[in-house]
């Protein structure tokens, strides 16, 4: 199961140019490795990927291209 859709990323992009955010950031994660399968996730507590590693992931550019027509003030970028 995805953490997110598409829709849901848009309500929360809309709600945090809404509070003023100053920045929205979108992973660079398209595919995990399958070494991943045998790492520990440092940041969680159970040292397993969120969502899991097989799950789909939105592209990041089209996503931005989502985001700079839902919002206004946020300036957007990925993380890596």
């Amino acid at each position: 199961m995805p953490l997110a859709s598409i829709d849901v990323v848009l309500k929360l992009a809309e709600k945090a140019d809404a509070l003023r955010f100053d920045s929205l950031f979108v992973t660079d994660h398209v595919v995990m490795p399958i070494a991943s399968e045998k790492s520990v996730y440092p940041y969680t507590t159970s040292g397993q990927f969120p969502g899991g590693l097989a799950q789909d992931y939105l592209e990041p550019l089209a996503t931005l291209s989502h985001l700079a027509h839902a919002t206004r003030r946020p300036r957007l970028g990925i993380s890596v």
